[in-house]
């Protein structure tokens, strides 16, 4: 596992969230709504499964899944084996 350091949901910027936030492309929406809910979630808090995000946004698991690879790229969120953790 590779190990990431920082603090999760913090390390987003304001402007890039909110950028996010008002974008046309659905998948940063789903980022910055899953940003806001983590914001004070502990570094390895279990993020939910693409099912529970799913139903509770109302999108598409791809949309989720792309979300999901968006924060850990920019190191909000850490993936080991199939489950995503706060990073």
């Amino acid at each position: 596992m590779h190990e990431q350091t920082g603090n999760g949901p913090e390390r987003l910027s304001a402007a890039n969230l909110n950028e996010w936030t008002n974008s046309g492309t659905l998948a940063h929406q789903v980022a910055a709504k899953l940003v806001h809910e983590l914001r004070t979630s502990p570094r390895w808090y279990p993020v939910d499964s693409e099912r529970g995000i799913v139903s509770r946004m109302d999108v598409s698991s791809t949309t989720v899944s792309i979300a999901k690879r968006l924060l850990a790229e920019h190191g909000v969120l850490m993936k080991h084996g199939r489950l995503y953790y706060v990073a």
